[in-house]
């Protein structure tokens, strides 16, 4: 009896452990790969369930609202290199790249660099590496990760009633992330492409602020009481909770879930297709923001899209459309967007041809 007891555990235990899927490091990005996602903005009824073994996500029916892309290229490649000695990866999106080190092991986030923005330009360089992503990933696997962040905004753009009044040189915001992964859950992801053995890794993540004032012939002094409140929803402060779903057979991650504080998906960012991974989705570099730090107008600079009809939609950090209108884009131009009764807040803009089709997307943030 003891006999049949054991071996039928140990019929369990392997069945058990032959349906667990382990991830490698074939899902490290490397130079030359570009991403494509589709993006679902507005997911209808769907809720994480409980971490656990063998289970199954059904994201056939999401819808493809936008598509984006995440191109790596060498560091050597990417404006600002030369302060990020260490790394040999980044990711390039208009004039903002993300610089990694990247091992046989670990992807590690070394910090930003932003060559046009008047406001936020320069390098963001973490005090120590975050590492990001950790392999090989099995389930119940646990790590976690900080990065410290600073930027400093000119008194010009800062309104009265923020410093009370007070006329300051700059205000410098501090920014922690501190981020909790947990591989919580394995089993099958369903999409319309085909179904995928994953890794569910559930990300807690913390962001908290602190601000500082430069007074003139003073320096330095602490205002986060007073000024936190008002960076805080556009920075994304606070706590947040996401999904990421990883695989041995794609590129990047299968599907990631943003929720709230019920386990409701809010946006989920899923692979639309078998599609090679060289191609690019819209040209990145077709259009670029005076500055993406805006109070009544958003202008853009027409670098290289076909002079056109086109229609613009802006949407706010909870996904509802706040702008949606045509426009035409000369290229070589520049196009003013009234955003002056839009709240303060971080916003996506999406542009799109007569034919629907995407050519632009980023986001700003209205002060």
């Amino acid at each position: 009896m003891k006999k049949l007891v054991l071996s039928l555990f140990t019929i369990f235990a392997l069945s058990y452990s032959f349906g667990q899927v382990t991830i490698s490091s074939k899902i490290i990005p490397i130079v030359g790969e570009v991403y494509i996602y589709a993006e679902d903005t507005l997911p209808v009824g769907i809720v994480m369930n409980a971490g656990g073994p063998n289970k199954y996500w059904d994201f056939s029916n999401l819808k493809e609202n936008i598509k984006v892309s995440e191109k790596y290229i060498a560091a050597s490649a990417a404006p600002g290199n030369n302060l990020f000695p260490t790394a040999n990866l980044a990711m390039v999106n208009q004039m903002t790249s993300q610089f990694f080190r990247s091992t046989t092991k670990n992807l590690e986030y070394l910090g930003t660099f932003n060559s046009g923005n008047p406001i936020f330009g320069g390098a963001n360089v973490f005090d120590k590496p975050a590492v990001i992503l950790r392999t090989p990933i099995d389930y119940l696997d646990q790590y976690d990760y900080t990065t410290n962040t600073q930027f400093a905004i000119s008194g010009a753009f800062i309104p009265d009633s923020l410093t009370m009044g007070i006329s300051v040189d700059s205000i410098r915001i501090k920014i922690k992330q501190d981020a909790q992964i947990t591989a919580d859950a394995w089993g099958k992801v369903k999409l319309k492409i085909k179904d995928y053995d994953v890794i569910r890794l559930k990300q807690a993540m913390t962001i908290g602020i602190s601000v500082e004032a430069k007074l003139p012939f003073i320096g330095w002094i602490d205002i986060t009481s007073v000024a936190a409140g008002f960076f805080s929803g556009a920075l994304n402060a606070g706590k947040s909770t996401s999904y990421l779903f990883l695989s041995n057979d794609a590129h990047g991650h299968v599907a990631s879930v943003d929720v709230d504080t019920l386990g409701k998906a809010t946006q989920i960012s899923f692979q639309p297709g078998l599609i090679n991974t060289k191609n690019i989705s819209y040209n990145l570099n077709a259009l670029e923001f005076n500055t993406n730090i805006v109070h009544d107008e958003l202008i853009l600079i027409n670098n290289e899209l076909p002079s056109n009809h086109y229609n613009v939609e802006v949407f706010n950090s909870s996904a509802q459309t706040v702008i949606s209108s045509d426009h035409t884009f000369s290229e070589g131009t520049s196009t003013k967007i009234d955003v002056r009764n839009q709240s303060i807040g971080k916003y996506q803009i999406v542009i799109r041809n007569k034919k629907g089709e995407l050519v632009w997307k980023s986001s700003y943030l209205k002060l």
